[in-house]
C-alpha cells in the first residue's frame, strides 16, 4: 500500500472530524433548541451526556474509523483484513492518537479512584477511559464498524425477531423481583454506556 494513500486518508479523516466537532456540532447547538426534540430524545441525550475527556479521546477513534474506510475504498478488497495493522508513522493520525504512558505506579495505601495502577503488572486493566479487552476478535461486516454479516455475506436476521419466533412470551417470573430493572441499569452504565454527541445547549 502506497504511503501517499495512507497520508491522504489520514489527512481527510482528521479534517472531516474537525468539521464535525468544530463546525457541525456548533451549528446544531446554535440552531436547535430544547423544543426541537421529543421528550424521549431529550431524555436520552441527557442520559448519555459525555464528559470532555471522553469527547477528546473519541476524536482519534472517529478519525481512525474514517481513515480506515477511505483506505479500503482505495485499496484491494482483501485490505480490510489488515487495515488494523497499517502503520501511522508519518501521517496526521500519529499526531492525534492520545498517548498517556504510565512510567511508574506510586505505592499508596488506597486504590486510585480511576482504577489506574490498582494492578501493578497491568496498570491499565479495568481503569477508566481504557479500552475493554475482547474475548473474541472483532467481526464487522466491512472489517471496520458495520454490523456483522452472515457467512454468505447477507444481513443477519434480527435477534428480536428470532427470539419472538422460537421463544414463547413468559407469563411471569418466579425468581426475578422489581430490583432486576435498576440492577440491569447499573450494569449497563458500568459496562456498555455509550456517550452520544452533544447537539443541544446545556447550561
Amino acid at each position: 500500500m502506497k504511503k501517499e494513500v495512507l497520508q491522504l486518508a489520514a489527512f481527510e479523516a482528521v479534517d472531516l472530524t474537525e468539521k464535525l466537532f468544530n463546525e457541525t456540532e456548533k451549528h446544531m447547538a446554535e440552531e436547535l433548541t430544547d423544543v426541537s426534540f421529543k421528550s424521549s430524545e431529550f431524555a436520552w441525550l441527557q442520559y448519555t451526556y459525555a464528559d470532555q475527556y471522553a469527547k477528546y479521546i473519541s476524536f482519534a477513534a472517529i478519525s481512525s474509523n474514517l481513515a480506515a474506510k477511505t483506505i479500503i475504498e482505495k485499496s484491494h478488497k482483501k485490505a480490510k483484513h489488515g487495515v488494523s495493522f497499517v502503520p501511522v508513522e508519518g501521517t496526521k493520525m500519529k499526531e492525534i492518537c492520545p498517548i498517556d504512558h504510565i512510567e511508574e505506579c506510586i505505592i499508596g495505601k488506597y486504590r486510585s479512584y480511576t482504577g489506574h495502577c490498582n494492578n501493578i503488572k497491568k496498570p491499565r486493566s479495568g481503569a477508566a477511559y481504557e479500552k475493554l479487552r475482547r474475548f473474541l476478535p472483532a467481526d464487522y461486516g466491512d472489517g471496520i464498524s458495520s454490523v456483522r454479516l452472515s457467512v454468505s455475506g447477507n444481513e443477519l436476521a434480527s435477534p428480536r425477531a428470532l427470539s419472538s419466533l422460537f421463544t414463547p412470551s413468559p407469563s411471569g417470573h418466579a425468581v426475578c423481583s422489581l430490583l432486576l430493572a435498576p440492577f440491569l441499569s447499573f450494569i449497563y452504565d458500568d459496562m456498555v454506556h455509550v456517550p452520544s454527541n452533544r447537539i443541544f445547549k446545556r447550561e
